[in-house]
C-alpha cells in the first residue's frame, strides 16, 4: 500500500476504483483546476468486501475524516459495502453512467429521458417533479431505484460542503488513461512506476503553481468571464446584495453576501452560477471575492507543496 502526501484542503471528493486488467486500485481526487489529484494506490489479490475494506483503513489512516469528505463509486464489486463501516458520515455517491446501464437494463422508453436531467438538476424542486413524472410512469422505477441505487447521484441531494458537482466517475476514466500502458508490469516495477509518474506530476504542477498570480486561479476567473458575456436577465433588487434574477419563465434569488443562489448551483459548485454572475457584473465588481476558496491561488500552491521523495534502485 502506498499513499502520497496529500494536502488536507486540496478537495473534498475522491473517487476509489479498480482496473479490471489487474487487482491494483487507486485513490483520484480532484484539485482547483479540476485536474485529476492521485491519493492512493494498492494491489491486493481479490476483489471482496474484505480487501475493499481494507483499502478504505488504509485511506483512512492518510487523510483521516475531513469535513465534507464525499467518497464517489462506480460498480466495483464489494466496494459500495466498505464504505460505511469506515466512513459511516461521508456523503456516498454513485456514478451515475454505471446507474443508467444498469437502469436501462430493465426499463425503456420515455421514462429514460428524466434520468440524466433528474442527476444534474441541482433544485430540490425539480428533482421531485421529474421523479413524479417516472412515478407516474412507473412506479417499479422508483422502487428499483430506492432499493438498488440508494447512494447519491443527483446534484440536488449533493452537500454544499464538497464544492464538486461531478456525477459520473470521469475521473477514474482519466486516471485509466494515464497508466493505460503501465497496468501489465509486474508488481514492483508497477508501484515503482506509478511512483515516478506522480513525482513528475506534482513537479510540473508546482512549476505551474510558481507561475501563477492573484487571489483565485486565473483559468477559473477567465471561465467565469466568459460565462458572463451576453447574459440578458430581469433584476430586481431588495438590498444592495439580495435580487430576483428572472429569465425564460424562471425566477430565483441571489444573496451575494451569503454566496447563494436558489437554484443551487453556486452552493454546490463553489462558483458563481450565470444568474449570480448577472448580479455582480451589473453591480461593476469583480468575481473574483465570489469563488470558494478551494479554487484560490494559495490552495493550489499548497496541494502540491509536499515533495515526493526520490529512493534509490
Amino acid at each position: 500500500m502506498v499513499f502520497w502526501q496529500v494536502a488536507d484542503h486540496i478537495w473534498g471528493l475522491i473517487q476509489p476504483f479498480l482496473h479490471a486488467s489487474t487487482q491494483d486500485i487507486a485513490t483520484i481526487g480532484v484539485d482547483g483546476h479540476s485536474w485529476m489529484f492521485p491519493v492512493a494506490f494498492g494491489i491486493f489479490e481479490k476483489e471482496n468486501t474484505k480487501n475493499w475494506v481494507w483499502f478504505m483503513q488504509q485511506l483512512k489512516l492518510c487523510i483521516g475524516d475531513p469535513e465534507g469528505l464525499a467518497i464517489h463509486t462506480d460498480a466495483c464489486k464489494g466496494l459500495e459495502n466498505a464504505i460505511t463501516p469506515v466512513y459511516p458520515s461521508c456523503e456516498h455517491r454513485e456514478c451515475m453512467m454505471h446507474l443508467m446501464l444498469n437502469f436501462k437494463k430493465k426499463f425503456k422508453g420515455d421514462i429514460l429521458d428524466n434520468m440524466w436531467p433528474l442527476a444534474w438538476t441541482y433544485e430540490t424542486e425539480k428533482h421531485e417533479s421529474l421523479m413524479a413524472e417516472i412515478e407516474a410512469i412507473s412506479p417499479e422505477a422508483i422502487a428499483y431505484l430506492k432499493k438498488q441505487h440508494n447512494c447519491l447521484w443527483t446534484r440536488s441531494k449533493f452537500s454544499s460542503i464538497t464544492k464538486v458537482e461531478y456525477v459520473s466517475n470521469n475521473l477514474a476514466e482519466v486516471f485509466n488513461n494515464w497508466i493505460r500502458d503501465k497496468k501489465q508490469l509486474a508488481i514492483v516495477e508497477l508501484a515503482d512506476k506509478y511512483r515516478e509518474m506522480a513525482m513528475q506530476m506534482r513537479a510540473k504542477r508546482r512549476k505551474v503553481a510558481d507561475g501563477l498570480q492573484g487571489t483565485i486561479l486565473p483559468s477559473v476567473v477567465k471561465e467565469l468571464n466568459q460565462k458572463s458575456k451576453g447574459l440578458r436577465y430581469g433584476e430586481v433588487r431588495a438590498t444592495p446584495t439580495i435580487a430576483e434574477i428572472s429569465g425564460n419563465g424562471w425566477r430565483h434569488i441571489v444573496d451575494l453576501g451569503k454566496k447563494e443562489c436558489s437554484c443551487r448551483r453556486w452552493q454546490i459548485g463553489g462558483k458563481p452560477c450565470t444568474l449570480a454572475l448577472h448580479f455582480i457584473f451589473s453591480k461593476g465588481e469583480k468575481v473574483d471575492q465570489y469563488v470558494d476558496d478551494c479554487f484560490s491561488v494559495a490552495k493550489f500552491k499548497a496541494a502540491y507543496e509536499p515533495i515526493l521523495m526520490p529512493i534509490r534502485g
